[in-house]
């Protein structure tokens, strides 16, 4: 009796504080986390829709738009594909860092796919 009162008083006086706020119950694991994720914006390179292989070129015309926007070291990474396209967009990466060692704000590179383990791909496409 004396306990389901007072919840029912407690409950009133929250909604009367917390009438016409934004307000959420986040207290379930990861809920704070994927809220927070949710409310970031994502940003991607303009120039990231159009690469389909690199070349010298392009790869200084992307790490310039990271520098210009803050980025101080960059690690590009490969998307899945076959081994032939990643080996040739490690050769062009290669190529561009040979000629631009001491300006280069590349530092490494990340490598996507399922050349790792192929019996153990994830959510990879096979190739």
């Amino acid at each position: 009796m004396f306990f389901s009162s007072g919840f029912i008083i407690g409950l009133l006086m929250l909604s009367f504080f917390l009438s016409g706020k934004r307000t959420s119950c986040s207290y379930l694991p990861n809920d704070r986390v994927i809220k927070n994720i949710n409310t970031k914006k994502i940003i991607y390179a303009k120039l990231s829709d159009t690469i389909t292989s690199l070349d010298s070129i392009l790869i200084k015309k992307i790490s310039e738009y990271h520098l210009s926007h803050g980025t101080t070291t960059l690690y590009p990474t490969t998307v899945t594909a076959k081994l032939e396209d990643t080996l040739e967009a490690l050769k062009g990466l290669n190529n561009y860092l040979n000629l631009n060692k001491e300006i280069s704000n590349i530092d490494g590179i990340h490598l996507e796919g399922p050349f790792i383990n192929p019996n153990k791909m994830g959510a990879q496409p096979p190739f």
